[in-house]
């Protein structure tokens, strides 16, 4: 709930201090789980998104590795690693996550609609693994 209180702030002109703020919130909340269970492989890589979304991109590819080792045949994972890739800078891992989401069933309305993949858009490959088959 908390990181999404923090897309939603994200996405309101002057609001990023607030969105930051519940970013932090679901981290900690996040990493409060971590603390019961470290092998859960899908709170991590949660985690591991809203430290991408705080800008700390090298300790979210930490845990989202860990995450997908921890979780390797999990759609959300591989959803969750596909946005870190692209907030990231790593545009081909974004591409290959996403591919692996989708083939795990993630729906095409939230991938067309997400906002973190934006710029991903753009290049011919994303078309290419939404396009109808």
């Amino acid at each position: 709930v908390w990181g999404n209180l923090g897309d939603a702030y994200a996405c309101v002109s002057g609001r990023k201090s607030d969105a930051d703020a519940a970013y932090r919130h679901a981290v900690q909340l996040g990493q409060d789980r971590l603390a019961v269970n470290a092998n859960d492989g899908e709170t991590l890589s949660v985690v591991a998104l809203y430290e991408a979304k705080l800008g700390n991109k090298t300790k979210a590819l930490e845990n989202i590795h860990k995450a997908m080792r921890l979780a390797p045949g999990s759609r959300k994972v591989q959803w969750e690693a596909a946005l870190i890739y692209e907030l990231a800078g790593q545009r081909d891992h974004a591409l290959k996550a996403l591919q692996a989401a989708i083939h795990g069933g993630q729906p095409l309305d939230e991938v067309r609609g997400e906002p973190a993949l934006a710029n991903l858009r753009t290049d011919p490959r994303y078309q290419q693994l939404i396009a109808p088959r």
